[in-house]
């Protein structure tokens, strides 16, 4: 594959249909090793490599298995987060699709800023208008300094981390204006509030394993998980097993049945739960068929929740992003799980930083994006400006990234509007933010 050639090697992961999705992350890593050996008998640096796995307990074998540089990506993994993240924040996905699609609105940028060197975090993020710094990535560690605190000194060789809409906005075009050094008090993990959260999962596939690892993060007593699916118990459980062997006493129930059979959703009685998500299917092989059966369920779902008070949120994974538009103005947040896995890969292989970025803003704990109700946090119910956003976010120690107003659906997110841009406050309006959050043991300590 002429891959001395390369400045990058791509290696994709299992497709949706694929049925042995190890084999497949052995071969990926295989042919880590074979390139590895071949570069090392050339005296020729291997290419920058990007391997997408399944096992997520395989990514440091993959490291150890090449010669050069790379990063591996456990892409339904990171998947599995933004879905458990969008059940733990109403509305969040709204914020994280605009953020992990490239050119539609704003994306994450990295880029050196001249004489950032010796300069404070504030004074850094009062240079730019028409980007938001988020913080930076440090040569030699892996893990992004996100929502630093503000007297926090950068040095020569940080990589400053941007929300923007082009690269070309990632440049300084003002004079400073200082953010304020208030000192930052974290919040901790804590489980939902108002009791146990219902969540119903349609569907199964090799994503759901890690889906509830993931919502058991957030407490066993967070959440009642019905899992609804016509695979087999016995298959589930040996998936749950395989995936990684945990142990939860968290209310979890499977149950075996078709959804897509009349009558089963209206069985299941959904306007009882909080939040429902609906997963692609890998009992069929052909994703067209997938989304097909994905489509049906979330049209049963509207009809059955119409005129209902107290809807559940609902989450529709799609594999074609020529169907989203049938879900326009129906109130279902809608991932295309291709996409966005097309997109983790192929930005890190143009930076390889940007893994590093997009793994600390799944994780649930660390650098969070969080939607908090604008009357509150602005202590206001009138007219604001973005600019006055900014400055009541940096007053709490947090980065403001935007406005949403839920009555719209994704029409009414603005992130990094205009700085003096009027927002007429409206019952429901939210402030976008950028925030840490301690991780916690499981009797409720700091870690």
């Amino acid at each position: 594959m002429a891959f001395r050639d390369a400045a990058v090697v791509i290696l994709p992961g299992a497709g949706f249909s694929e049925r042995n999705p190890e084999r497949v992350d052995a071969q990926t890593i295989k042919t880590l090793a074979s390139v590895s050996r071949y570069a090392s008998e050339s005296a020729a640096p291997p290419p920058f490599a990007v391997a997408e796995l399944f096992d997520a307990r395989r990514l440091a074998l993959a490291g150890e298995a090449y010669g050069g540089a790379s990063e591996a990506i456990a892409a339904d993994g990171i998947v599995a987060r933004l879905i458990a993240q969008s059940v733990r924040h109403r509305g969040i996905w709204d914020v994280m699709s605009e953020i992990f699609t490239l050119n539609e609105g704003n994306a994450i940028y990295l880029n050196q800023v001249d004489g950032q060197a010796g300069a404070t975090f504030a004074s850094l993020c009062g240079r730019f208008s028409k980007a938001i710094p988020l913080g930076f990535v440090r040569p030699g560690e892996h893990r992004p300094v996100l929502d630093p605190e503000p007297d926090t000194v950068l040095e020569a060789d940080d990589l400053p981390v941007f929300l923007a809409r082009s690269f070309a906005d990632c440049q300084p075009d003002r004079d400073p204006e200082p953010r304020p050094a208030i000192a930052r008090t974290a919040e901790t993990l804590r489980p939902p509030s108002g009791g146990p959260r219902r969540v119903l999962i349609l569907g199964w596939s090799r994503k759901v394993p890690a889906l509830l690892r993931e919502l058991v993060r957030f407490g066993e007593e967070a959440f009642e998980i019905d899992v609804v699916s016509r695979t087999s118990l016995e298959a589930r459980e040996a998936g749950i097993a395989q995936a990684e062997a945990w142990h939860t006493t968290a209310r979890i129930r499977q149950i075996q049945a078709g959804f897509s059979t009349q009558g089963v959703i209206e069985e299941l009685e959904p306007d009882q739960y909080d939040h429902v998500i609906i997963l692609a299917s890998e009992l069929l092989e052909e994703k067209e068929h997938a989304d097909a059966i994905s489509v049906v369920a979330a049209l049963t779902l509207r009809a059955i929740l119409m005129g209902k008070t107290g809807r559940p949120s609902v989450l529709v994974e799609l594999l074609d992003s020529e169907n989203a538009y049938l879900f326009e103005g129906g109130g279902a947040e809608v991932m295309v799980s291709p996409l966005l896995v097309s997109y983790l890969v192929s930005q890190t292989a143009l930076r390889r930083e940007l893994a590093w970025v997009f793994y600390e803003l799944t994780r649930p704990w660390g650098a969070q994006i969080l939607l908090r109700r604008a009357v509150d946090f602005l202590d206001s119910d009138g007219t604001v400006t973005f600019r006055e956003v900014e400055r009541v976010a940096a007053d709490r120690g947090e980065i403001a990234l935007g406005l949403r107003r839920p009555s719209e659906g994704q029409a009414g997110l603005a992130l990094n509007p205009d700085r003096d841009a009027v927002w007429t406050l409206e019952p429901g309006d939210e402030v976008a933010v950028l925030t840490r959050i301690e991780e916690t043991t499981q009797d409720g300590q700091p870690a």
